[in-house]
């Protein structure tokens, strides 16, 4: 087993960087943007990237790189392990079951309802975007403002620079959408992304984004308000039909 620790005296004391250790679902697209966002982390801020080189994408495959990576390295206090997944087809009893393992490792689950692009949606949007039909109609509306995009090769630096600008408006647009109460529920039931959980460990964002919080909280209120009103049609409409 690994150890990251030595005999090191007192007056060469070197703090001790905090590890991510983050396993994914896909075999090139979340890669391509972790290893892009590793040069702008905070400095005491390590990435460990697990990529699925085998293509096992189910989500507790997904979850067992984790549990391999600890048998082989010792897990200290300071280790945060995430693992990114996608809603796609995935049945609600698969996903129930690995975020319940998930928990019992320490592992935070990171889903995008419906799929990864929609991460990427909201660095070129200037608004929630959650209306998607399924997947495939999320990764072609991004191919069409995307240029050159596709699921093993794209350029990253499009929405990933040094000013962190884009980064810090996918967060904002991601916490909008993460409606009060559903943070709490193992993962997310409509269209939004947790991804900006892990961004906010490991990144120092710009100062604007920081203040945001009376703008992502009216944002919030919005949609909660239109939530509820569409459930209270719903429920007039079955009590006509009654």
């Amino acid at each position: 087993m690994t150890r990251r620790s030595g005999n090191i005296r007192k007056s060469e004391f070197i703090p001790q960087k905090e590890i991510h250790i983050i396993a994914m679902e896909g075999c090139e697209t979340e890669y391509i943007y972790l290893d892009e966002l590793k040069q702008y982390t905070r400095d005491n801020v390590k990435l460990v990237l697990l990529k699925n080189i085998n293509h096992k994408t189910k989500p507790t495959d997904v979850l067992s790189k984790i549990t391999t990576y600890f048998k082989h390295h010792e897990r200290e206090e300071s280790d945060k392990a995430w693992i990114l997944i996608d809603r796609d087809a995935w049945t609600v009893k698969e996903l129930n079951k690995v975020c319940k393992d998930a928990k019992l490792q320490d592992c935070r689950v990171l889903l995008t309802n419906p799929c990864v692009e929609l991460w990427f949606h909201y660095h070129l949007a200037n608004e929630p975007i959650n209306d998607f039909f399924d997947r495939d109609d999320c990764q072609g509306k991004l191919c069409a403002i995307f240029p050159g995009y596709t699921k093993a090769k794209y350029n990253v630096k499009l929405i990933l620079d040094k000013t962190l600008s884009k980064v810090a408006k996918a967060v904002r647009i991601a916490k909008s959408t993460d409606l009060p109460g559903s943070s709490v529920q193992p993962w997310p039931q409509r269209q939004t992304t947790r991804v900006y959980l892990l961004i906010q460990e490991v990144l120092q964002l710009p100062e604007d984004v920081r203040e945001v919080k009376n703008r992502t909280q009216k944002e919030r209120g919005k949609l909660a308000a239109l939530e509820r009103g569409r459930k209270a049609l719903e429920q007039a409409g079955n009590e006509s039909i009654v």
